[in-house]
């Protein structure tokens, strides 16, 4: 064996110093060796006039197995082989885009659509942004020919297909003289209801657009800055300042620069801040010890007048002998201290009357600013915080009466906003007005399905179809109403909610983009929701029944049913096998998990664990190694690296050009909007990836909680280390360290 093993590498050896003596440089021998040794046929590819990362391209192909003659040719880069390489893998009629006039960017997009079964090489002229843009239109049945013939470009189409995929009737607003970030604003803006005629318009950019929807999106008044002669950064100071309740007429000037106003406004919102966290003193002392420690060192017939450092209180002290003041005294002694306003009347004529003597006392209080009162939405539907579910004494919960939605009709009254009432202001001694911060005002409520009256406040449905609230997303969807399904069988496909008013029996198979909701019991059916799915009554599913939810399952039981949602609840299950990204929930202290298989990625919470009998019962919880979910890693590293270019583009144009020069520049601009566009990308993924770190943390802190009794033939596996448990009562199971714990829950 190790005689052949020494002939096979003596055999390529001698063929690498052929090759060598040919003149083939150290990659390209790199490259015929390594084929070599995979036993692939390297004299295809062993040609001078490849570069060596051609003939990698081509033995990757030999590797795999593919016909490597559709490319094997010169005229192809390494790139552009490439992409005929990945078609051959995938199975792809690569010849449809094999061909050197194509770069290999057009090339991927011509792929990547054919990968779908979209033929767009009649549009390779348009180029590969045009392409990509075609292909994800089509996937989303949308037409942007129109749009094409009309001239606008691959960004401007990016955010035209968003308009189209969330409903928004963007034509009347469109001109190709906007970007891409332009027309970006304004779906933004028709995505919440917000009257984009404010803010569309050719002459503003996209930065000053993004300013105007912001204060929209706050109520705020925006004519106060909405002039196209202030910079995108100047309305940005004016916005903050109005939604901090600033006097903005001390900075809105346009004589003032952005940075100028900035200064102005922190020092204003500082100022501000400092007397919103006072606080007047009511049952306390009026005057410190060390004013009053102070009075003591003074003549006794001295009068003196204090002015505290927040001038909230003005002090007035008057010695034993001191002489009867005068009208003409008091009021010199008060104007000296800038004593003007909030005068307590008493003290004046007690001071006049001459009834003071040997004491300090309080002359004039300011008075601090009050807080107005927040915006707030009336519904007239039920949230999902509030959607009939009734907890009962022993903890199990009543579905009877829950909902995951309303059935509404078209203009129907859905929810009328309440605008945030203004603050009172207040005052110093000395007159100075303390302005009062307004209450805030909510977020704009974003969805689809209604429509906004003029008043900006009463929102109503648009269609016939049923209404969900939750947080600020407010959505009216298309509603299918079905009774019992005892005598329906196949698939159910809808783009929508899905009413089932009596029993989901047969062999019914509903799947649905929006929530599922079962009056009755579940037999055989299978349920698929990318909501939640609610279950009133329960489940027997024979083995059969399976129900999948984009977030939560709940119901009263489930008994032999196979279940997968992020969240799922119930007063028991017994024989189901559930899998849980996040958690598996047991109502009430008799609430029990019996039989079957239970994952979770977070936690799981029960009443009892097992049965008497000790019907084996499989836990798991933790880390699902089996699904790992998306590396987005490599995709922060991507963005980050072409953020550096552009921003290094960015700073060689601020260097080489002044302000006014490079922001009529077409190219500067295009890099602006890209390095803004970039940002948003990577803050999107570094989300992302802070929330996996997160859920992994959870994940490895995963656990049990037992309430009653966990019995034997229960077996727990936390992040791989497994616990056969033996009965025990009221514990909680976690993993510490590859350990397995069992901590006592009433010690």
């Amino acid at each position: 064996m190790a005689k052949n093993q020494n002939a096979y590498y003596k055999e390529i050896m001698e063929s690498i110093a052929k090759y060598r003596k040919q003149g083939f440089g150290i990659d390209q021998l790199e490259e015929i060796r390594q084929g070599l040794e995979h036993g692939v046929k390297a004299s295809v590819y062993a040609d001078k006039d490849y570069v060596a990362v051609q003939m990698r391209q081509i033995r990757f192909g030999l590797e795999e197995g593919l016909d490597v003659t559709l490319y094997n040719d010169k005229r192809y880069d390494w790139f552009q082989m490439e992409e005929i390489r990945l078609g051959l893998k995938d199975g792809v009629d690569a010849s449809i885009y094999a061909k050197p006039q194509f770069s290999y960017e057009v090339m991927r997009e011509l792929r990547k659509a054919l990968e779908d079964r979209i033929h767009l090489e009649k549009y390779a002229g348009v180029g590969a942004e045009m392409l990509r843009e075609l292909h994800l239109a089509i996937l989303d049945h949308q037409n942007i020919i129109p749009y094409i013939k009309a001239g606008y470009v691959p960004e401007q189409l990016s955010e035209i297909r968003r308009a189209m995929k969330e409903g928004c009737k963007i034509d009347p607003y469109l001109n190709t003289a906007y970007r891409g970030a332009a027309i970006r604003e304004i779906v933004e803006g028709m995505e919440e209801g917000l009257d984009v005629k404010t803010y569309a318009d050719v002459e503003y950019s996209w930065q000053q657009m993004r300013e105007i929807r912001l204060g929209l999106e706050k109520r705020l008044d925006v004519t106060v800055y909405s002039k196209k002669l202030y910079s995108w950064q100047q309305m940005r100071e004016i916005r903050i300042g109005l939604e901090e309740n600033l006097d903005i007429s001390v900075y809105k000037s346009m004589v003032h620069s952005a940075t100028d106003m900035r200064k102005i406004r922190v020092k204003m919102e500082e100022e501000q801040k400092r007397y919103a966290s006072l606080k007047m003193s009511g049952n306390g002392p009026e005057i410190s010890d060390d004013l009053g420690e102070f009075c003591k060192t003074l003549p006794k017939n001295a009068v003196r007048f204090f002015v505290d450092p927040d001038k909230l209180k003005a002090y007035v002290y008057v010695g034993e002998t001191a002489e009867r003041l005068t009208k003409e005294r008091l009021i010199g002694g008060l104007s000296e201290h800038k004593i003007v306003k909030g005068l307590d009347k008493g003290v004046i004529n007690q001071l006049l009357g001459g009834k003071l003597r040997g004491e300090m006392v309080v002359v004039a209080r300011g008075k601090l600013p009050v807080r107005g009162e927040d915006g707030y939405y009336e519904s007239f539907i039920s949230d999902r915080e509030h959607n009939g579910v009734i907890v009962n004494k022993d903890g199990t919960v009543d579905y009877t009466k829950a909902a995951l939605f309303v059935k509404v009709t078209a203009g129907q009254k859905l929810l009328f906003y309440h605008e945030a009432k203004p603050g009172k202001d207040g005052y110093t001694v000395e007159g100075a007005k303390l302005r009062a911060a307004s209450g805030r005002e909510k977020v704009r409520i974003k969805g689809r399905g209604f429509k906004l009256l003029e008043d900006n406040r009463t929102y109503l449905a648009e269609e016939n179809g049923c209404a969900t609230l939750e947080d600020s997303v407010l959505k009216v969807m298309p509603l299918l109403e079905l009774g019992d399904t005892a005598n329906l069988m196949g698939e159910v496909s809808y783009d929508g909610a899905v009413h089932i008013t009596g029993d989901a029996g047969g062999n019914l198979h509903v799947i649905a983009s929006g929530d599922i909701m079962v009056d009755g019991f579940i037999e055989n059916a299978v349920l698929e929701s990318a909501g939640d799915i609610l279950v009133r009554k329960g489940a027997n599913g024979n083995g059969v029944a399976k129900l999948v939810a984009g977030k939560t399952v709940m119901g009263r039981f489930f008994e032999n049913t196979a279940i997968q949602a992020e969240t799922i609840i119930a007063n028991y299950f017994f024989r189901c096998n559930l899998y849980a990204e996040k958690v598996v929930r047991v109502s009430g202290m008799g609430g029990s998990i019996a039989g079957g298989s239970v994952y979770a990625g977070f936690s799981i919470e029960a009443g009892t664990v097992g049965n008497r009998n000790g019907i084996r019962t499989d836990i798991q919880l933790g880390y699902d190694k089996d699904r790992p979910g998306i590396d987005y890693s490599g995709q922060l590293g991507e963005i980050e690296s072409q953020l550096t270019i552009l921003n290094n583009a960015l700073d060689e144009y601020k260097e080489k050009y002044p302000p006014e020069e490079r922001n009529m520049m077409p190219i500067f601009l295009k890099i602006e909007n890209a390095v803004y566009t970039k940002q948003q990308e990577k803050s999107d993924v570094e989300k992302l990836i802070a929330q996996q770190l997160e859920e992994r943390k959870k994940a490895m802190q995963a656990y049990i909680k037992v309430y009653n009794m966990l019995y034997e033939g229960t077996n727990v596996t936390i992040n791989n280390v497994v616990y056969s448990a033996d009965t025990k009562k009221c514990v909680m199971i976690k993993n510490v360290a590859g350990r397995i714990i069992v901590q006592n829950l009433q010690g």
